[in-house]
C-alpha cells in the first residue's frame, strides 16, 4: 500500500481483506472511497459495486449504523431535504406567476410548470437513491411521506410511508454509534449520561454531523437547527474565531492539546446568553481530512456542596465578565445576566489586588 497507494486493484483487495478478514466495514468503505477517485476501469467498477454491497450486508449484520455509515447517512437525508425544498420552491413560483396578474404569459407558465417537473423528478430519484440505502430509517420515511403528500400529492401513499416511520422509529444512540472507534477515547469521560450530558460531533472542518437531544436542550436549539452548521455557532468570541485554526493544527500536525480530559469552559446559548460548561474533547476517527471528534457537554455542578457561600465568576483575560452564577443575585444584588460586559474589578473594594 505504501508503495502503490493509488492502484485500483490493490486498494479493491484490501477493501476485501478488511471486510471478509477484519470485519471493518468502516475501513472498507474509507478504501472504496479513495478508489472512485483513482480513475477505476470497468472492471474496478464492478468490484467496488461488489464491495460496497457486501459492506452493506455487514453493516445490517451488526447492530445498526456505526459512526461513518450514519455521517455517510446524514449527508444523503440532507441531499434528499435540499431536492425537496427545491421542489417546494418551484410550486410556489408556479402559484405566485398564476397570482401575480390576470394576464400571464404563456412562456411563464411553461417555464414554471417545467421546472416543478424538473425538481420534482430530481427530489424523488434522490429519496429512491436513499430509500434503497436505507429502507428501514424512520426519519427518512417519515420525510419522504412529506414529500409524497405535499409535493407529489399522493397523501394514501404517504399514510403507508407514516405508519412505516412510526413502526421503525427515529432514535439512534451517538454513544452506541461511537464504539469501537479508533482513537476514541470515552474512559476519560467517566460514565456518559446521554439524557444528561450533551454530546456533539463533529468533523476536521468543525460541521456539526449530529448532536443528541440533551445538546438540543442544553442550547435551546430546535431540533436538527444545529446540523450542517459550524461548531462555533456554541461559543462566544473569541473562542469561536479560533476555533477552526484549532482543529486544523490538529489535523496537520497530529499534536494533540486538549483532547481527553475535561476544561472549563464558556458556552452560548441560542439566545446568545453565556453559561459555563464541563467540556472533554476526543477523536473518534482518524481518516485524514475526515477526522471526527466528539464533545463531550456537561452542566457546572454547584460551586459548594458544604453550605458555604461561594460565587462564581468567569472573565476574559482581561478582567471582563462573561457569566456569573445565579447566586451571584443573592450575594451581590443584582440577576447574574446584569455582570455580562462589566469590569470584574468593579464589584471589588481592592481594585489594585484584583489587577495584580
Amino acid at each position: 500500500m505504501a508503495r502503490l497507494p493509488n492502484d485500483p486493484a490493490l486498494l479493491v483487495m484490501y477493501a476485501s481483506f478488511l471486510i471478509e478478514v477484519r470485519k471493518d466495514g468502516q475501513g472498507a468503505r474509507t478504501q472504496l472511497q479513495l478508489l472512485q477517485k483513482a480513475s477505476p476501469s470497468l472492471l474496478d467498477n464492478y468490484n467496488i459495486f461488489v464491495a460496497q454491497q457486501l459492506a452493506k450486508q455487514l453493516r445490517r449484520d451488526g447492530d445498526g449504523l456505526d459512526l461513518m455509515g450514519y455521517v455517510e447517512y446524514q449527508r444523503n437525508y440532507r441531499s434528499c431535504v435540499r431536492v425537496h425544498k427545491m421542489a417546494l420552491m418551484a410550486q410556489r413560483a408556479f402559484w405566485n406567476t398564476l397570482l401575480r396578474s390576470d394576464k400571464i404569459p404563456f412562456r411563464d407558465m411553461q417555464r414554471s410548470l417545467a421546472l416543478m417537473a424538473q425538481t420534482e423528478a430530481r427530489a424523488t430519484a434522490s429519496y429512491r437513491r436513499a430509500l434503497e440505502r436505507y429502507p428501514n430509517n424512520g426519519k427518512l420515511l417519515k420525510v419522504y411521506g412529506r414529500f409524497l403528500e405535499y409535493v407529489r400529492n399522493e397523501p394514501w401513499t404517504a399514510s403507508k410511508y407514516y405508519a412505516e416511520a412510526l413502526k421503525q422509529g427515529t432514535g439512534e444512540s451517538l454513544l452506541n454509534m461511537t464504539r469501537g472507534q479508533t482513537g476514541s477515547d470515552l474512559a476519560a469521560a467517566g460514565t456518559i449520561n446521554e439524557k444528561v450530558d450533551g454530546l456533539v460531533i463533529i468533523n476536521a472542518q468543525g460541521v456539526i454531523m449530529m448532536v443528541n437531544a440533551a445538546t438540543i436542550t442544553m442550547f435551546r436549539y430546535d431540533k436538527g437547527e444545529l446540523e450542517g452548521k459550524n461548531v462555533s455557532i456554541l461559543m462566544p468570541a473569541p473562542i469561536s474565531t479560533q476555533h477552526t485554526g484549532f482543529l486544523q493544527r490538529y489535523v496537520e500536525t497530529g499534536e494533540p492539546h486538549i483532547l481527553d480530559r475535561f476544561r472549563i469552559m464558556v458556552a452560548l446559548h441560542k439566545a446568545r446568553t453565556m453559561f459555563p460548561i464541563s467540556l472533554m474533547t476526543t477523536r473518534l476517527a482518524e481518516m485524514g481530512s475526515e477526522t471526527l471528534f466528539m464533545g463531550v457537554i456537561r452542566k457546572m455542578p454547584p460551586a459548594s456542596t458544604d453550605g458555604s457561600e461561594v460565587v462564581r465568576f468567569w472573565t476574559t483575560a482581561s478582567g471582563v465578565v462573561l457569566c456569573a452564577d445565579t447566586a451571584a443575585a443573592d450575594s451581590f444584588g443584582l440577576d447574574a445576566a446584569q455582570y455580562v460586559g462589566q469590569p470584574f474589578a468593579n464589584l471589588c473594594t481592592d481594585v489594585e489586588a484584583v489587577n495584580r
